[in-house]
């Protein structure tokens, strides 16, 4: 893997964090014998997005000093898990042996309008970090496209996932 895709992969996926959800609001009730309101879902109403297991198919960085063509990883690998409670599990595998890397992240994901993700987390050094992009899901062939604003400004990360079946 050359020196300057390393170094576009590191950066890239050290600022995959998710941001922690905003807490729900309580809504004022009537009678004060009323349970609080519910939390807020994960998920937006309008979101076709299922929370599952998604395996890493591809990984493409756009890097905004070296031009318009992507510079596409080998041996991308691992899943990405979302949970319904808004956590998530990265456990993503590139490059092969002897340069092969390993991100395992967990953290917290919110779906925004529109199509709009965050990935909150904590970095290896103790530190947290928020992620943000888009996402498209197909629901009927179970794919999932993260696109991730990146460092340097301009660049950004685009992940290729498919949904694990049940149990998987």
């Amino acid at each position: 893997m050359p020196y300057r895709l390393l170094l576009a992969v590191v950066l890239g996926l050290s600022g995959l964090l998710l941001q922690r959800p905003a807490p729900a609001q309580s809504r004022p009730t009537a009678p004060p014998t009323l349970p609080p309101a519910a939390p807020a879902p994960v998920l937006p109403a309008d979101s076709s997005l299922r929370c599952g297991t998604y395996a890493y198919l591809s990984f493409l960085i756009y890097d905004s000093e070296g031009g318009p063509e992507p510079i596409a990883a080998e041996g991308v690998g691992g899943t990405l898990t979302l949970r319904p409670d808004g956590r998530f599990e990265q456990r993503l595998r590139i490059g092969l042996a002897p340069q092969l890397n390993v991100f395992e992240r967990s953290g917290e994901y919110q779906l925004l309008s529109g199509q709009g993700i965050r990935f909150s987390y904590l970095t290896k050094q103790g530190q947290p970090r928020t992620d943000a992009g888009t996402y498209r899901f197909d629901a009927q062939q179970g794919g999932l496209v993260v696109t991730i604003e990146g460092f340097p400004a301009g660049s950004r990360s685009v992940y290729t996932l498919v949904a694990q079946p049940a149990g998987h």
